[in-house]
């Protein structure tokens, strides 16, 4: 599992904020043994809490000096069942039509922020402008925290 937040701004979440999201998380059984991801990137503060697998390669979240990469949700080849998509490094958010299931795929850079769900919309992905800030989740708690 892997709840996620994205604020566009000037200012980086608070810690009041921060807290606030990782006591949700606890809430949340899947995410009791979580790994946190704290990331800037430009004007982009990215926050991702995703479940620590111990046995598994299961991996949400990639990123580089210029990006991060990420997904939430089941995510399924269409045509081949020799990709494990189960790690974001096999996901590449240019080739959407070649994935099923129930899914978001995003990808931030510097200057710009994409995201894709799943052709139904199954997998939601809310997103709010609070005076000059914007706000995008996969979670509707976490952004009324």
């Amino acid at each position: 599992m892997n709840i996620w937040i994205l604020k566009y701004s000037k200012t980086d979440f608070s810690s009041d904020f921060i807290n606030k999201a990782t006591q949700f998380s606890l809430s949340i059984d899947q995410l009791r043994h979580n790994t946190i991801v704290n990331k800037r990137l430009g004007d982009f503060h990215f926050i991702s809490i995703s479940t620590n697998f111990e046995k598994c390669q299961k991996k949400y979240i990639q990123f580089s000096e210029n990006s991060i990469n990420g997904y939430s949700g089941l995510l399924l080849g269409k045509h081949s069942s020799d990709i494990d998509l189960r790690t974001i490094e096999n996901v590449t958010i240019n080739h959407i039509e070649t994935y099923s299931g129930q899914f978001s795929i995003f990808k931030i850079i510097k200057d710009r922020f994409e995201c894709i769900v799943d052709n139904f919309g199954f997998h939601k992905v809310f997103y709010f402008k609070h005076n000059h800030d914007i706000y995008v989740t996969n979670s509707i708690d976490l952004l009324k925290k």
